[in-house]
């Protein structure tokens, strides 16, 4: 069988280049290489991302990682109506792709507008088997409904979440999914992986540090559903024993910036590159992933800096995420209140715990991120799901 997948995702330079979201970009390009190598390289790439096609000619050669071409197709500017011929336009790349490759499934991540319809279009009219990565909320209340073009906007993503009744399946963090979509189709849930190569085996995994230091990082986007403010105001409170090192940009960096000027046990490093990160981890003794636990978005949340996090053989200390599977339970602490004071005790707390005890949680985050959460394992279960329901 062969594959076409849609999303969003550049070459790792161009992305880079331009300053776009690295967590997703890292998603899918590891996602689409895993079920690229699983299928037999199978598996052709279409980007939905608009405006790099120079970059991607100049730095990459027109490939989305070496050896494998990367599709795209120009959307234009007039709104509503450039919506309504980027469906057309989708529909005859992706038939010129089945022409050259033969019989194809296709799977799209989450379900902007245009895409879903098209794939909606070429499972009715063709009979093309289609599939939805679905990671992302299809609206948030960080999106505005309000005016014409909010309105617009709501109408483009509904239309795009009502798309995937016609799909042949669901691929998420959790079937509660959807309930929140409104459909009922076969539903599969995974979590977001890691390649094979970067988990350490259990002799490379590091004695933690039993120095009295009891440092912090957040490495991430400073924005609100962060819990960037509760964060800030946490260590406000718990002071000079307790240092907290914040890496990244968002809309709240001067609040972080100011913050970092007024309490000396708070300090701020500003945007980093993504091959910097396990470096940056592994500096310090606890890694804190806060995040506003919002019903219309939980199901559809699972922090990809979680796995990246764990893979630093540090003690992780995390929001109680509802996709987050039983076993995490076991070996990551949780923020059970997302209020400074929750934070603050869920902080204290980490640091009372025996350090062999918070050795033994190392140990086995990474044991279980081995056996259960590697692209390649990932990959094949993926396949295996749509092969069961074409």
């Amino acid at each position: 069988m062969n594959y076409i997948y849609i999303c969003n995702a550049l070459p790792e330079e161009v992305n880079n280049k331009l300053e776009r979201s690295v967590a997703g970009n890292k998603f899918s390009l590891n996602m689409a290489k895993a079920l690229n190598e699983a299928a037999g390289d199978h598996l052709q790439f279409l980007s939905l991302s608009q405006g790099a096609e120079e970059l991607v000619s100049s730095l990459c050669g027109g490939e989305i990682w070496p050896g494998k071409k990367l599709h795209s197709v120009r959307k234009g500017n007039l709104f509503f109506f450039s919506e309504i011929a980027y469906i057309f336009r989708l529909k005859k790349t992706i038939q010129k792709i089945i022409k050259e490759q033969g019989q194809s499934v296709i799977i799209l991540e989450n379900a902007p507008m245009a895409p879903a319809v098209c794939c909606e279009l070429m499972k009715r009219w063709h009979g093309v088997p289609c599939f939805s990565i679905t990671i992302d909320t299809p609206f948030t209340k960080a999106f505005s409904s309000k005016g014409l073009v909010g309105h617009v906007n709501y109408a483009l993503f509904k239309r795009g979440q009502n798309a995937l009744r016609h799909f042949n399946g669901l691929i998420t963090f959790t079937k509660a999914a959807e309930k929140d979509l409104h459909i009922q189709i076969p539903c599969m849930e995974f979590a977001i992986g890691c390649n094979r190569e970067q988990i350490p085996t259990q002799k490379q995994i590091p004695l933690l540090s039993n120095d009295g230091k009891k440092t912090v990082v957040y490495a991430g986007t400073l924005i609100y559903y962060n819990c960037i403010h509760e964060l800030l105001c946490a260590f406000a409170q718990l002071g000079e024993d307790y240092q907290l090192h914040i890496y990244g940009y968002g809309p709240l960096e001067e609040e972080v910036r100011k913050m970092s000027e007024l309490y000396s046990n708070i300090h701020f490093h500003g945007r980093f590159s993504p091959k910097e990160t396990n470096s940056i981890l592994v500096k310090y003794d606890l890694l804190i992933n806060p995040r506003q636990l919002d019903e219309s978005i939980e199901n559809f949340t699972f922090p990809s800096k979680l796995v990246d996090y764990i893979l630093s053989c540090k003690s992780v200390l995390t929001s109680d995420f509802r996709t987050m599977p039983n076993e995490y339970h076991s070996f990551l602490y949780i923020i059970r209140e997302m209020t400074p004071e929750g934070i603050a005790n869920a902080v204290k707390a980490c640091f009372e715990e025996p350090l062999h005890d918070r050795q033994r949680r190392v140990r086995e985050a990474v044991s279980y991120i081995k056996q259960n959460q590697t692209y390649d394992i990932i990959a094949k279960k993926i396949l295996s799901f749509i092969n069961g329901n074409l």
